[in-house]
């Protein structure tokens, strides 16, 4: 009897810890066939009940019709997705493109256009006042762009000026709060209610940095890490409530490594952080996500990244998308989905 309880309750202990694992699945597309695409569980921390979660990572192509890509901006816009510029190895690379694509499903894309404005990297594209909105960048020659661009159908696209007063710019960040656009270039602020005309909301906040992730959550906007000509790196985050009072924020805990060239998406009540180039020069695979910005918990089950930079990150269908970038390989045409549960 003795011995019976004793197995009874083993088993019992065995059940509860294989609840507490921390799943990662791999899902198969329809039309590419995979080895090894099979239920995966990694146990988790079981101290870290907030940090437990699972998640289901698909496949959707190893290559679209854009070939390998990186550096592109992308964004969702009246039912489509939408890619500008960047790297596209079938057609441009090591020089920039100023290719427009678009996809209904976010793994088959079709070109819009071409050259209607400079080749560019560096830039940013962002949906504001029902419009496509192209800022900045660096092109084939290497020098900043100060250009404006906008567009209605993402095939006729109007300059909206060339001389903002904060000049060219690039490795800079854009979003839309309290209905203006709103730029951060190395340190500095800017805002805008039509893109034509800018003003500086605030100067010389931190050290200056380029290809930080800037984000608005739950109502503050928060800028995260970045680099400095590619020798400093930085792990920092500041937020703020107006855009001209900025806080760093006191984190506590594990957070990931300074680093750059990552993206930062809010999924689930949750701001996640896929890969980016850290201070060692090598570029990561982890996934880090947080609730409040200041308590981070890393995804410790595998994902299928092999270490990835410049890539773009989209919210889609109660999924985060991971469309190519710069891998351990080389640039990427793989475009991945992981979902949360």
């Amino acid at each position: 009897m003795k011995n019976l309880r004793i197995l009874l309750f083993t088993l019992c202990a065995l059940a509860i810890v294989s609840c507490e694992k921390d799943e990662t699945e791999y899902l198969e597309p329809a039309d590419l066939k995979f080895e090894n695409a099979l239920y995966k569980p990694i146990t988790k921390n079981f101290f870290s009940p907030k940090c437990k979660t699972s998640l289901k990572f698909q496949l959707h192509t190893k290559e679209d019709q854009m070939g390998r890509f990186a550096g592109t901006e992308m964004v969702e816009f009246r039912g489509k997705i939408w890619s500008v510029g960047g790297y596209l190895n079938n057609s441009s690379y090591p020089n920039q493109t100023n290719g427009v694509w678009s996809s209904t499903n976010g793994y088959n894309w079709q070109s819009v256009r071409f050259n209607a404005f400079d080749s560019r990297v560096g830039h940013t594209l962002t949906v504001f006042d029902d419009k496509l909105w192209v800022i900045g960048g660096v092109n084939n020659s290497g020098h900043q762009l100060s250009d404006i661009w906008y567009s209605s159908d993402g095939y006729n696209w109007r300059l909206a000026t060339n001389t903002p007063e904060f000049h060219g710019i690039s490795g800079h960040n854009t979003l839309v709060f309290k209905d203006h656009l709103v730029v951060f270039k190395h340190n500095d602020i800017w805002a805008s209610r039509d893109g034509v005309h800018w003003r500086m909301v605030a100067r010389d906040i931190f050290p200056s940095r380029n290809y930080s992730e800037f984000i608005l959550y739950k109502d503050e906007l928060y800028i995260v890490g970045g680099e400095y000509s590619g020798r400093d790196y930085f792990n920092e985050i500041w937020k703020s409530a107006d855009g001209k009072n900025w806080t760093q924020v006191t984190t506590s805990g594990s957070i990931f490594s300074p680093r750059s060239r990552f993206s930062l998406t809010e999924y689930h009540d949750k701001v996640w952080l896929v890969g980016g180039t850290q201070a060692t020069g090598y570029d990561s695979d982890e996934i880090w996500f947080s609730d409040n910005m200041e308590e981070w918990c890393k995804f410790s089950g595998p994902t299928p990244f092999t270490n990835i930079s410049s890539h773009s990150s989209l919210l889609i269908n109660d999924s985060i998308w991971v469309f190519g970038g710069f891998a351990s390989s080389g640039m990427t045409g793989h475009i991945w989905s992981f979902k949360a549960y």
